[in-house]
C-alpha cells in the first residue's frame, strides 16, 4: 500500500508541476512577454488557468484508477459477491484473547470494517482521555468483480486540569496508509492501596486492517480498487464546478488590474481622460529614464512589442514603441537589421517621428 501511495502521489505532484514549467519555458526560452498576455488576453489566461485547475482536480481521481489497483493472481477464478463478504467477515469476526479487535457490518453491497480503541488517563491534578476510530468502507461491484475501497479516520481527545480544558476532533477520508503509537502516563491504585504510575499505550498500524481484506479479496479473485470518486462523470462534474470557481475569482481581479480597451459607450469621459495621463507619465517617464536602459533591453522591449498583434496596436504602444526605436537608433552598438525590421513595422502601424527625437 505505502509503495503505491509514493507512486500515485509522485504522479499529481507531477500532473501540479506541468502547467507552472510550461509557463516557465515559455517565459524564458521562447521570450514570451508574460505582462502583455495578461494585458491583453485576461479572459483567456483566466480561462486556461481554470480548466488546467479542473484537470488537476480530474487527476486527483483518476490517477487512482492506475496506482491505487490491487489484482489477483492470473487464473484465479472470482467467488461470487455473497462469498466474499462471508469470507471477509469470517476473517474479521475471530478473536484474540476473547476479544474481538474489530467491527465487522455488511448491508447489501456495502461492507464496513472498523478498528477503534481509547485510553483513559489521571494524573491527580489532570487527566483525559485520546481515542482513535478507523473504518474502511467497501463497496461490492458483481459486474466487475471490483472492491472500491475507502478510508475514514477519526480522532478525538480532551484533556482537563486546573488551569486549562481542551478538546479536539479530527475527521478524514481517503486512502491512507499509517502507523501511530501513543503514551499516557496515567496515576493508578495498587493492590495494596498504594499508588503507582501506569503508563497507557494506544497504537495502531494501518496493515493489520488493511492486508486481511487484501489477502481475502485477491483470493478470492476479486480487484481492489480505490474508491474516491469512483463515478467518472462525478468527477467531471466536480473538476467542472472547480474551473467555474477559479474563473469568477481570477477575472474579475485580473480584468481590474490591465489596461484593455474599455467598452464603448460604458465609459465616462474623466475615466477616458485619466487613462491618457496615465498613459502620458508612461511614455514621459521611458524618455526621461531611458539612458539608463541597454541597448539588448531596448531591442528586447521592441520585439515584444512588435509581436502584438496589428488590431491591438493602439496609440499607447506606438507611443512607447516611437520612444523605444528614437533612442535605439540612436546608439552605437544597433544592428542594422534589426534597424530595418522596426522601420518596416512602423510603417505598418503608422508610427511616425522616428528620424526625430
Amino acid at each position: 500500500m505505502l509503495s503505491k501511495l509514493l507512486l500515485y502521489m509522485l504522479s499529481y505532484f507531477g500532473v501540479m508541476a506541468v502547467g507552472p514549467a510550461l509557463f516557465l519555458l515559455a517565459v524564458f526560452v521562447f521570450k514570451v512577454n508574460a505582462d502583455n498576455l495578461f494585458v491583453q488576453h485576461p479572459f483567456g489566461v483566466c480561462l486556461t488557468i481554470a480548466l488546467y485547475m479542473s484537470f488537476v482536480i480530474l487527476m486527483f481521481f483518476c490517477l487512482q484508477d492506475v496506482f491505487i489497483v490491487f489484482k489477483p493472481a492470473p487464473g484465479t477464478s472470482p467467488v461470487s459477491g455473497a462469498e466474499l463478504i462471508n469470507r471477509l467477515e469470517k476473517t474479521f469476526n475471530s478473536s484474540t484473547e476473547g476479544k474481538k479487535l474489530f467491527d465487522f457490518m455488511k448491508s447489501n453491497n456495502k461492507v464496513v470494517v472498523t478498528w477503534s480503541s481509547s485510553i483513559d488517563y489521571f494524573q491527580l491534578t489532570s487527566g483525559g482521555s485520546t481515542s482513535k476510530k478507523r473504518v474502511i468502507v467497501l463497496t461490492i461491484d458483481e459486474k466487475k468483480h471490483n472492491v472500491f475501497f475507502i478510508m475514514k479516520d477519526k480522532d478525538w481527545q480532551w484533556n482537563l486540569s486546573k488551569n486549562f480544558f481542551e478538546m479536539s476532533l479530527n475527521y478524514s477520508t481517503g486512502i491512507s496508509a499509517e502507523l501511530s503509537t501513543e503514551y499516557r502516563p496515567a496515576i493508578a491504585f495498587s493492590e495494596d492501596g498504594g499508588l503507582k504510575v501506569d503508563m497507557k499505550k494506544l497504537t495502531y498500524d494501518s496493515n493489520e486492517l488493511w492486508l486481511p481484506i487484501q489477502s481475502t479479496a485477491l483470493s478470492s479473485g476479486w480487484t481492489l480498487r480505490g474508491g474516491m470518486l469512483p463515478i467518472f462523470y462525478h468527477r467531471i462534474l466536480l473538476a467542472l464546478l472547480f474551473a467555474l470557481i477559479v474563473f469568477f475569482l481570477l477575472y474579475p481581479l485580473m480584468r481590474g488590474s490591465t489596461h484593455s480597451k474599455e467598452a464603448p459607450g460604458k465609459t465616462a469621459p474623466p475615466a477616458k481622460t485619466e487613462s491618457r495621463d496615465v498613459q502620458f507619465d508612461v511614455v514621459a517617464h521611458l524618455e526621461k529614464n531611458m539612458s539608463y536602459i541597454t541597448t539588448e533591453n531596448i531591442q528586447f522591449e521592441l520585439e515584444q512589442l512588435m509581436k502584438t498583434q496589428k488590431n491591438l496596436v493602439n496609440q499607447h504602444t506606438k507611443s512607447v514603441f516611437a520612444v523605444y526605436a528614437k533612442n535605439y537608433f540612436l546608439r552605437k552598438d544597433l544592428k542594422p537589421d534589426f534597424e530595418s525590421k522596426i522601420r518596416i513595422f512602423a510603417k505598418e502601424n503608422e508610427i511616425n517621428g522616428l528620424k526625430q527625437h
